[in-house]
């Protein structure tokens, strides 16, 4: 391999810090380049929906259902043709990379447009789109787990790290609540209750009956929280008011979890009993169409019974029905995208693209798609509603997708996925990390002091 050396200007080469510093941002580019990336992205967001609103204007939502539905069929049609098949090894696996993939960018899609337009009359469905992306975190931590058998500080601070770090800018920015993005809280705890489940005494999850009983102790662990009186649960999270509260209450907390709050326990249960699934569909069932027919048609009924029985209810009713039956279309949903095996492999790359960056188009519908905390629509091209859909969308989903990679690069920098360095190694230099954000926090809270005084 060729040898570059680096030259400075004569100036410049006195200064030793500075050949430091240049020698240091060479050997770590990408890490620097990620963290200017994360900054246009916040700049965009601060000039957006700060404290006044540059180059934008806020407009009052209107809900179409006719638009709304060939909005969909539009989505529907590109999905279509963007369906190709998946090479990987997993590609006949039920629920590969790809096709998780496929399913959050179907729901992301719907549930951005659902706050876009206003579509209230949706909103029992988008609650059956976060039971099921909640649902994900359970299956899909516990087969990481499971299967790989790796628990340590770096695994955990990495999770953390990916659903917290471009929220914490945000709200220390816009000087929002973190509740007003929910969903990050929510993940975060089912995510270290996953963790916890199967963290705890690890060496024994492969004794026989170790995993069904650590899965009675953790459903018993979310009744005891969820199915008791209330102050059971604001005793618990009360320490965390500062953080969860909105409003001055944990009522938003208390309402968000108690929606999905079996959710991830029954994705940890798909997750341990998976490979006999897996084989039932895959290889009990090969050139049985019959049998695949009647099942199909099994959870089709189920579903219009579910549709007819539960979804029809107002929301309020709903939401009281929703934690206790929301499982009956995702199981369905999961056999009936699965059954069939020369469907299987197929995914649409369109999808599974949009299902990357569900996390940053969350965050950002409140302040790139809409503004005025998802209040009113963001506006660049006033009396032209469609021309300014298409623009603002297409400048959105690319905003969310340099702050995706760039936080996907962090991650890598400061947490390695195959980082041998020790729990007791990482948990210093993390502290490290908070110790400079804090550090930093303080010096612009003092500097935004002083400008506030003058």
């Amino acid at each position: 391999e060729d040898e570059f050396e680096l030259r400075l200007p004569p100036c410049v080469q006195q200064w030793s810090f500075a050949r430091v510093f240049i020698h240091h941002y060479i050997d770590n580019q990408s890490c620097y380049l990620a963290l200017s990336q994360l900054a246009m992205c916040l700049m965009i967001l601060f000039l957006f929906d700060g404290p006044t609103h540059y180059f934008v204007s806020p407009s009052l939502k209107h809900y179409n259902r006719d638009f709304f539905i060939f909005l969909h069929l539009i989505f529907l049609t590109i999905s279509y043709l963007t369906f190709n098949k998946n090479t990987a090894k997993d590609s006949d696996r039920i629920l590969s990379r790809d096709q998780t993939e496929e399913w959050k960018g179907i729901m992301q899609i719907v549930f951005v447009m659902y706050h876009y337009f206003d579509a209230a009359e949706v909103y029992n469905l988008i609650r059956v789109f976060i039971g099921a992306y909640v649902w994900m975190t359970g299956f899909g931590n516990t087969s990481f787990f499971i299967s790989k058998n790796i628990y340590n500080i770096n695994r955990l601070f990495g999770m953390l790290f990916r659903l917290n770090w471009l929220v914490f800018w945000t709200c220390l920015l816009l000087n929002q609540p973190l509740m007003l993005y929910y969903i990050c809280p929510l993940h975060t705890f089912f995510f270290l209750y996953t963790y916890a489940t199967w963290g705890v005494l690890y060496t024994y999850n492969d004794v026989k009956g170790v995993k069904e009983v650590k899965l009675c102790v953790a459903g018993l662990l979310l009744c005891l929280l969820f199915e008791t009186p209330e102050a059971v649960f604001h005793a618990l999270w009360s320490p965390l008011s500062f953080v969860l509260s909105l409003h001055g209450t944990l009522y938003e907390w208390h309402f968000r979890t108690t929606l999905d709050h079996y959710s991830t326990w029954l994705g940890m249960v798909f997750a341990v009993y998976y490979e006999p699934v897996y084989k039932y569909l895959t290889t009990s069932l090969k050139h049985r169409r019959r049998t695949k027919h009647i099942i199909s048609g099994v959870c089709l009924c189920l579903v219009w019974l579910w549709y007819q029985f539960v979804y029809r209810h107002d929301k309020f009713t709903y939401n009281a029905m929703h934690p206790y039956t929301e499982i009956v279309p995702i199981f369905c949903y999961i056999v009936l995208r699965n059954i069939y095996d020369p469907l299987r492999p197929y995914f649409s790359r369109f999808l599974a693209w949009m299902g990357q960056i569900t996390l940053e188009t969350y965050i950002f519908q409140y302040h790139l798609y809409m503004i005025n905390d998802a209040k009113t629509v963001l506006t660049v091209i006033p009396d032209y509603p469609l021309c300014n859909f298409i623009i603002v969308s297409i400048f959105y989903v690319w905003i969310s997708r340099i702050a995706f990679d760039a936080t996907n690069t962090l991650r890598n920098y400061f947490y390695p996925t195959r980082s041998k360095e020790r729990n007791l190694q990482v948990f210093k230099t993390t502290m490290v990390y908070i110790a400079v954000l804090t550090v930093l926090y303080i010096v612009s809270y003092i500097i935004s002091l002083t400008f506030s005084d003058d």
